[in-house]
């Protein structure tokens, strides 16, 4: 019982530090870490979407905490600088669950690979 139990988190350890680092000033790494997760997620949407567009469309989609997220990186990335406030972990929670609502424990767990608990990007 425990050897698969162990194989299965060393899998899930592997998978998630296999996931790009992305660094960037402004949110951008944020911006590119969501495209990432959406991609994985089987989200599709053209590449040159704009975050007000990604943020309607994921309303529609997957609901208002997902597009509260893509609105809190938009204001993070158009406001005077030093004012934008990134997202928080509640605000990452909320999103990866509209994200998989409805898709079973195998889609929770597809979210929480594509985004951890953590950001895995980092300001310049």
């Amino acid at each position: 019982m425990l050897v698969p139990l162990a194989l299965a988190v060393l899998w899930l350890m592997a998978v998630v530090r296999r996931r790009p680092h992305f660094h960037a000033r402004g949110g951008e790494g944020a911006v590119a870490e969501l495209h990432h997760a959406l991609d994985r997620l089987g989200y599709e949407f053209p590449a040159r979407t704009t975050l007000s567009e990604l943020e309607r469309r994921l309303k529609v989609t997957a609901g208002p905490g997902a597009a509260r997220y893509v609105w809190l990186l938009r204001q993070q990335r158009y406001a005077r600088p030093g004012t934008g406030a990134p997202p928080t972990g509640r605000d990452r929670r909320a999103l990866r669950r509209a994200l998989t609502e409805g898709g079973g424990p195998l889609a929770r767990l597809r979210g929480l690979i594509a985004l951890p608990p953590h950001a895995r990007f980092t300001a310049d």
